[in-house]
Protein backbone atom coordinates (compact mmCIF):
# COMPACT_ATOMS: atom_id res chain seq x y z
CA UNK A 1 0.00 0.00 0.00
CA UNK A 2 1.30 3.38 -0.93
CA UNK A 3 1.41 6.12 1.64
CA UNK A 4 0.23 9.51 0.69
CA UNK A 5 2.95 12.04 0.33
CA UNK A 6 2.90 15.78 0.51
CA UNK A 7 1.58 16.18 -3.01
CA UNK A 8 -1.21 13.62 -3.10
CA UNK A 9 -4.82 14.61 -3.84
CA UNK A 10 -7.30 15.07 -0.97
CA UNK A 11 -9.99 12.42 -0.53
CA UNK A 12 -13.08 12.61 -2.80
CA UNK A 13 -15.56 14.09 -0.22
CA UNK A 14 -13.23 17.02 0.41
CA UNK A 15 -12.90 17.69 -3.33
CA UNK A 16 -16.69 17.52 -3.73
CA UNK A 17 -17.35 19.96 -0.88
CA UNK A 18 -14.71 22.39 -2.15
CA UNK A 19 -16.21 22.34 -5.66
CA UNK A 20 -19.74 22.73 -4.25
CA UNK A 21 -18.67 25.70 -2.12
CA UNK A 22 -16.97 27.34 -5.10
CA UNK A 23 -20.09 26.81 -7.27
CA UNK A 24 -22.42 28.28 -4.65
CA UNK A 25 -20.12 31.25 -4.17
CA UNK A 26 -20.10 31.84 -7.93
CA UNK A 27 -23.91 31.67 -8.13
CA UNK A 28 -24.23 34.10 -5.20
CA UNK A 29 -21.79 36.50 -6.84
CA UNK A 30 -23.74 36.40 -10.13
CA UNK A 31 -27.04 37.03 -8.34
CA UNK A 32 -25.57 39.95 -6.40
CA UNK A 33 -24.12 41.47 -9.56
CA UNK A 34 -27.48 41.24 -11.34
CA UNK A 35 -29.25 43.10 -8.50
CA UNK A 36 -26.89 46.09 -8.43
CA UNK A 37 -27.19 48.83 -11.06
CA UNK A 38 -24.61 48.86 -13.80
CA UNK A 39 -21.66 51.11 -13.17
CA UNK A 40 -21.49 54.21 -15.30
CA UNK A 41 -25.27 54.51 -15.71
CA UNK A 42 -26.94 57.55 -14.18
CA UNK A 43 -29.06 56.92 -11.10
CA UNK A 44 -32.82 57.10 -11.49
CA UNK A 45 -34.08 60.61 -10.82
CA UNK A 46 -36.77 60.82 -8.13
CA UNK A 47 -39.07 63.83 -8.33
CA UNK A 48 -40.41 65.32 -5.09
CA UNK A 49 -44.21 65.34 -4.73
CA UNK A 50 -46.02 68.35 -6.12
CA UNK A 51 -47.17 70.98 -3.62
CA UNK A 52 -50.53 70.15 -2.08
CA UNK A 53 -50.23 66.39 -2.59
CA UNK A 54 -50.50 64.01 0.37
CA UNK A 55 -46.76 63.24 0.27
CA UNK A 56 -45.95 66.93 0.69
CA UNK A 57 -48.33 67.85 3.50
CA UNK A 58 -46.92 69.87 6.33
CA UNK A 59 -46.00 67.71 9.27
CA UNK A 60 -48.31 69.56 11.66
CA UNK A 61 -49.70 67.45 14.48
CA UNK A 62 -53.35 66.42 14.37
CA UNK A 63 -55.83 68.68 16.15
CA UNK A 64 -58.96 67.52 17.97
CA UNK A 65 -62.15 69.57 17.78
CA UNK A 66 -64.89 68.65 20.28
CA UNK A 67 -68.26 70.32 20.14
CA UNK A 68 -71.78 70.53 18.78
CA UNK A 69 -72.58 70.40 15.06
CA UNK A 70 -74.11 73.71 13.98
CA UNK A 71 -74.17 73.05 10.21
CA UNK A 72 -73.57 70.24 7.71
CA UNK A 73 -73.07 70.61 3.94
CA UNK A 74 -72.99 67.21 2.25
CA UNK A 75 -74.44 68.37 -1.10
CA UNK A 76 -71.56 70.62 -2.31
CA UNK A 77 -68.42 69.62 -4.18
CA UNK A 78 -66.43 70.32 -1.01
CA UNK A 79 -68.34 68.76 1.87
CA UNK A 80 -68.07 70.51 5.23
CA UNK A 81 -69.13 70.16 8.84
CA UNK A 82 -69.31 73.17 11.15
CA UNK A 83 -68.53 72.40 14.80
CA UNK A 84 -68.78 75.24 17.32
CA UNK A 85 -68.21 77.83 14.57
CA UNK A 86 -65.23 76.01 12.95
CA UNK A 87 -65.79 74.80 9.39
CA UNK A 88 -64.05 71.50 8.69
CA UNK A 89 -63.61 69.90 5.26
CA UNK A 90 -64.82 66.31 4.94
CA UNK A 91 -63.51 64.02 2.19
CA UNK A 92 -64.27 60.51 0.97
CA UNK A 93 -61.34 59.26 3.06
CA UNK A 94 -62.74 60.69 6.33
CA UNK A 95 -63.76 57.92 8.74
CA UNK A 96 -67.14 58.68 10.37
CA UNK A 97 -68.49 56.53 13.22
CA UNK A 98 -71.40 56.49 15.64
CA UNK A 99 -71.74 53.88 18.41
CA UNK A 100 -68.87 51.91 16.81
CA UNK A 101 -70.60 51.72 13.41
CA UNK A 102 -69.44 53.44 10.21
CA UNK A 103 -71.94 56.07 9.00
CA UNK A 104 -72.13 58.73 6.26
CA UNK A 105 -71.81 62.49 6.67
CA UNK A 106 -75.55 62.78 5.92
CA UNK A 107 -76.29 60.70 9.04
CA UNK A 108 -74.90 63.46 11.28
CA UNK A 109 -77.57 65.87 12.50
CA UNK A 110 -77.32 69.49 13.60
CA UNK A 111 -77.09 69.38 17.39
CA UNK A 112 -75.05 66.13 17.52
CA UNK A 113 -71.99 66.25 19.76
CA UNK A 114 -68.85 65.16 17.88
CA UNK A 115 -65.13 64.70 18.31
CA UNK A 116 -63.19 65.43 15.12
CA UNK A 117 -59.50 64.79 14.45
CA UNK A 118 -58.14 67.16 11.79
CA UNK A 119 -54.98 67.84 9.83
CA UNK A 120 -54.20 70.95 7.77
CA UNK A 121 -55.84 70.60 4.38
CA UNK A 122 -55.94 72.55 1.14
CA UNK A 123 -55.38 76.25 1.70
CA UNK A 124 -54.82 75.71 5.41
CA UNK A 125 -58.48 74.71 5.91
CA UNK A 126 -58.78 71.93 8.54
CA UNK A 127 -59.39 68.52 6.92
CA UNK A 128 -61.38 66.00 9.01
CA UNK A 129 -59.55 62.68 9.28
CA UNK A 130 -61.97 61.04 11.74
CA UNK A 131 -65.37 62.11 13.03
CA UNK A 132 -66.90 60.34 16.02
CA UNK A 133 -70.50 61.12 16.95
CA UNK A 134 -70.62 61.09 20.74
CA UNK A 135 -73.51 59.57 22.70
CA UNK A 136 -76.23 62.01 23.78
CA UNK A 137 -76.60 63.13 27.35
CA UNK A 138 -79.04 61.06 29.45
Amino acid sequence: MRSRGKHSLPPFPLLFLTALGFGLSLILLIMLASMTPALGQPAEKVEPPAPGTPGNRPSAPPTTVNGTVSARNDQATVQTLTVDGRTLQVSASTTITKAGQTIRLGDIAVGDRVSVTTLPGTGGQPQAVTITVLPGLP
